[in-house]
């Protein structure tokens, strides 16, 4: 078994992760969790910078019901 996995979960024919088969379970968690934390505020940021040009477009200020809410 090689060392390094590539993920293939998707249909690209070069992989963009390799998963390392040596590295401890608790190592792989962190490295996954730490993925999906990154992803979460990317997509949080954008979805925020849409509500902005919404409400700037209506001309309304609600910036403190936005992040509160």
């Amino acid at each position: 078994m090689n060392r390094y996995m590539p993920l293939t979960g998707h249909d690209c024919t070069i992989p963009a992760l390799l998963i390392d088969t040596q590295a401890p379970l608790d190592v792989l968690h962190d490295a996954a969790a730490h993925r999906i934390r990154a992803v979460t505020q990317l997509l949080e940021n954008i979805a925020f910078r849409e509500t902005l040009k919404k409400t700037s477009k209506s001309g309304e200020i609600r910036l403190s019901h936005e992040l509160n809410g």
